[in-house]
Formats: C-alpha cells, structure tokens, sequence
C-alpha cells in the first residue's frame, strides 16, 4: 500500500521507502528502463548532495559516511541480514544484476561521486547486490514520486529489508 499524503505535507526524507513511476527516467547502457512501470525503493540522496560509494561499500553523502546509525538504514547495513562480498565488507557497491557482475554505470568506483540535482533524488534498492537503481540510472525525477509505502499485505512472512523492481 501507497501513503499519497505524507509528502503532500513534507518533502521525502533519506531512508522513506518510496514509490515512484519509470516514465521519463533515462535507461541504463546495459538495461532498459520500462516506462511503465511502479517501483519501490528506499530514498539516500536528497537534491543537491553529493554522493559517493566508499571503497567499504558504505553511501558517502556529502563527505559524511552513512551507517546503521542513520534512521530508515537500520537493516540495509546490518550485517546479519546480508551477505558480506570475500572482503568482508558488505555488498552495497557493487551489483549482480541478471546474472552478470556489473560496476555501476554511475559508481564505477569509490572516487566517483555523483550531485544529484535540484529537481531528483536517488534511490537504492535494499538487495544492493541485485538491484536495478539509480546505480545504472541516476535520478528519479521529483514529480515521479508517487508516494511512501506504508504496509505490504503479502506474502505472509519475516521480511529484510523491502525491496522490489
């Protein structure tokens, strides 16, 4: 379920679970956007910050080191939930995406850093390691935002953290 009127009262916050249409945002070099479709993903960048990956796969927004410290990210960084890559570090850098390990389009590496604009967000999926996101994309325009998802009725289970595509 869709909470339309949050937003309607204040701005989306880093970590809001959001909800977005495709229409408009740019496809990637190694996979196509649909222009149709909804999804969800979890908001960690804001207009006008500056964001990188650090070499321990932790978001960097505007120099500052993002942990499971910072509200809405208690799960993505807890190492209980998933997987560590051989190094140790966790997986938010990189991407198995359709089976083949990609560099993302926009974090190639933890030197690249992208602004994002005054109009967008960027927004992660929580299964980093196999998330089609604004890693390969970029921004989500402002007037894509549908809204915040609030419940999920199905399946019937525990889940980690919300993530679809």
């Amino acid at each position: 379920f869709v909470d339309r009127l949050t937003f309607n009262f204040r701005p989306p916050r880093r970590g809001d679970i959001t909800v977005f249409q495709t229409a408009g945002i740019a496809s990637s070099q190694q996979q196509a956007m649909p222009q149709d479709q909804f999804y969800i993903k979890r908001l960690v960048a804001l207009p006008n910050e500056t964001v990188s990956i650090g070499d321990d796969r932790h978001l960097v927004i505007n120099g500052r080191r993002l942990d499971k410290t910072e509200p809405g990210f208690e799960k993505l960084y807890d190492e209980t939930l998933w997987p560590k890559a051989s190094d140790g570090s966790l997986t938010i850098g990189e991407s198995v995406y359709q089976g083949h390990l990609n560099g993302p389009e926009k974090f190639p590496n933890s030197a690249a850093k992208v602004t994002v604009p005054p109009d967008g967000y960027l927004v992660f999926g929580d299964n980093t390691s196999n998330s089609f996101d604004s890693r390969f994309w970029g921004k989500v325009p402002r007037t894509n935002v549908i809204g915040r998802s609030f419940f999920v009725y199905w399946p019937f289970i525990k889940r980690a953290p919300m993530e679809s595509h």
